[in-house]
C-alpha cells in the first residue's frame, strides 16, 4: 500500500486527530493551495468540518466551502447518470451493487459534498457481464476499449463513458481474486438511497484498501468507514486471507491506528504473503496497478522472477487484458 508523504500526513492528522491543530498550522505554512495536488483540495471540505468541530480557525475556509458546494453539485449530476445506468441494467433483469465513490458519499460520509465522486462503479454477477455491457451500450454508454464478448472473462471490469461521466462496470470485486464474489453478494446491505444495495462495510473496506487511489483519498475513505460504520473484524480478517490481501489491509489499519481511529474487533494483523509483497513494492515504485498485479500473479503461477523473463510476463499481461497478437486473434 502506497503511504502518504510528509505533507499529506500532516493534512490527514489535521482531518482526524483531536490534537491535530499543530499539524494543521504546519500544513497551512507548507502548502500553497493554488499549486497543491488535486487530492489535497478534494479533502478541504472534510478538513473544514473537523476544524469547525474542534473550534479551530481555517485560513482558507472560503475555498473549502466552495469545494464542498462544487462536490455537492457534482454528486447530483453523477446520481442522475447512475440512475440511468441502474435503470438500464434492471430493465434487463441484471442484479447490481453500487460500490466505490458514490456508495461511500451516500452511505458513509456524514454530509453530502464531503466526498468527491469523479467516477461511478457498479458490480454485477460474472454470468451477466455480457448482458450488462450490452444493456449499457444500448442506453448510450460507450466502452473505452472494444473487448470481444468471448474475451470479457479475461478481464475483471470494463470502463464506459456517457458524455463526461466515467462508469466502471465490474464483475469481480477485486482484480484476479481467487475467492468467488458470492460472499460479498450475500452480505450486501441497503444503501439508504432509492432501493439500491451496496457492500457490507468490511467488504467495502477491503475493496478501498486494495484499489489504486491517491494515498490521502484512500486513507480518508478507510477512516470514515472505521468511524461511521460497524465493521466485523473477524469477517474482514477471513476474507482478506482468502483473497490474499492480508498485507494490504493490515498496512491500511496500522496507519489508521496512528490517527486514533477505532479498529475492528476480532482483526489480527498479519504480514503480507511473498507475492503480495512483490505487488506492494512495485506499486510503491510507481508501477501501474494492473501491471503490478499481473507480475504478481505471473510470479505466483510460474514461480520465477518475471523480470528475468520479460517476454513471458508480457504475454501473461496481454492475455489477462484481452489483447492478443494478430496471429492468435
Amino acid at each position: 500500500m502506497l503511504m502518504p508523504d510528509q505533507q499529506t500526513e500532516l493534512l490527514l492528522q489535521a482531518c482526524f486527530l483531536r490534537t491535530g491543530e499543530s499539524a494543521l498550522r504546519e500544513w497551512e505554512r507548507a502548502t500553497d493551495l493554488d499549486t497543491a495536488a488535486a487530492e489535497t483540495t478534494l479533502l478541504l471540505p472534510l478538513l473544514k468540518r473537523h476544524a469547525d468541530q474542534q473550534g479551530w480557525q481555517l485560513q482558507d475556509a472560503g475555498r473549502a466551502v466552495g469545494m464542498q458546494r462544487y462536490q455537492l453539485a457534482r454528486l447530483s449530476v453523477m446520481l442522475q447518470r447512475l440512475r440511468l445506468a441502474v435503470t438500464a441494467l434492471r430493465e434487463q433483469g441484471i442484479d447490481l451493487l453500487v460500490i466505490g465513490e458514490a456508495a461511500l458519499a451516500l452511505a458513509v460520509y456524514p454530509q453530502r459534498g464531503l466526498k468527491a465522486v469523479n467516477a461511478l462503479t457498479l458490480l454485477v454477477h460474472p454470468a451477466q457481464q455480457a448482458a450488462a455491457v450490452s444493456a449499457l451500450q444500448r442506453a448510450g454508454w460507450s466502452p473505452h476499449h472494444h473487448v470481444r464478448p468471448h474475451r470479457l472473462g479475461m478481464v475483471d471490469a470494463l470502463s464506459l463513458n456517457l458524455e463526461d461521466t466515467l462508469l466502471h462496470l465490474r464483475w469481480s470485486l477485486l482484480d484476479r481474486c481467487p475467492l468467488s464474489d458470492a460472499p460479498f453478494w450475500s452480505r450486501a446491505k441497503p444503501l439508504g438511497y432509492a432501493d439500491w444495495h451496496t457492500l457490507a462495510p468490511e467488504d467495502h473496506l477491503l475493496y478501498v484498501a486494495a484499489r489504486p487511489a491517491p494515498p490521502a483519498i484512500r486513507i480518508a475513505d478507510i477512516a470514515l468507514l472505521l468511524r461511521e460504520t460497524t465493521i466485523d473484524g473477524s469477517t474482514l480478517l477471513h476474507t482478506a486471507r482468502l483473497c490474499d490481501r492480508m498485507g494490504t489491509v493490515s498496512a491500511a489499519l496500522k496507519y489508521a491506528a496512528r490517527l486514533d481511529l477505532p479498529l475492528p474487533d476480532g482483526f489480527a494483523f498479519s504480514r503480507a504473503s511473498l507475492t503480495e509483497q512483490v505487488e506492494m513494492r512495485l506499486l510503491d515504485r510507481g508501477f501501474p496497478a494492473w501491471l503490478a498485479h499481473a507480475i504478481r500473479v505471473q510470479r505466483q503461477h510460474v514461480g520465477t522472477s518475471p523480470l528475468r523473463r520479460p517476454y513471458q510476463a508480457a504475454r501473461y499481461t496481454l492475455r489477462w487484458h484481452g489483447v492478443t497478437s494478430a496471429r492468435s486473434a
